[in-house]
């Protein structure tokens, strides 16, 4: 849809082929992409070998990652979503982002496992491997807050003041609800 991306792309592609793209077939293939006149058909064989090539270069992405454990301060907790593992651009760049992707520029993962527990990632690599830390008060509020803007339909905790709290300042969800324990 955006005329500098695909011609961006379209240039990638030439390179890739080694041979130059018309102008015509340039147009023909943004109009079938427009207007999704395609399919995709992978041959069984070929997508399983994909697949399993992807989980390969998956892992190669979360090895090289920066894992910190974080724990919250006494007196705090994490809240969570629908989407208890999220990724975060804190800092886009320019005009469109730098992307959402687990390896854009700037963007961090956070999963959040309980009320005291969360995985922080981000594309700093540390080959000590995974460290642990004792979050700050402003680390686990900065956390509370991306878990409320990033939910869909609910956020959740174990505590209703906290859950409450969250609601208000993100200004998400118009109510909550309290859980019964039965």
């Amino acid at each position: 849809m955006f005329e500098g991306y695909y011609n961006k792309a379209m240039d990638e592609i030439e390179k890739k082929l080694g041979k130059k793209i018309t102008p015509e077939q340039r147009r023909d293939t943004q109009r079938a992409f427009r207007d999704k006149k395609y399919d995709i058909v992978f041959p069984k064989g070929y997508a399983l070998a994909t697949l399993l090539s992807n989980l390969v270069e998956f892992y190669k992405i979360m090895a090289q990652m920066d894992w910190i454990i974080i724990r919250p301060p006494k007196n705090k907790a994490f809240i969570s979503s629908d989407h208890p593992a999220f990724t975060f651009n804190p800092r886009p760049e320019g005009f469109w982002g730098s992307g959402i992707g687990l390896l854009a520029l700037n963007c961090e993962t956070i999963a959040i496992l309980t009320p005291k527990l969360a995985i922080y990632l981000s594309q700093k690599h540390n080959p000590e491997g995974i460290r642990f830390t004792n979050g700050s008060a402003e680390l686990v509020d900065s956390l509370n807050f991306r878990s409320s803007i990033v939910s869909s339909r609910f956020v959740l905790s174990h505590n209703e003041a906290l859950l409450r709290r969250w609601v208000k300042k993100t200004k998400r969800f118009n109510h909550t609800q309290k859980l019964s324990n039965s």
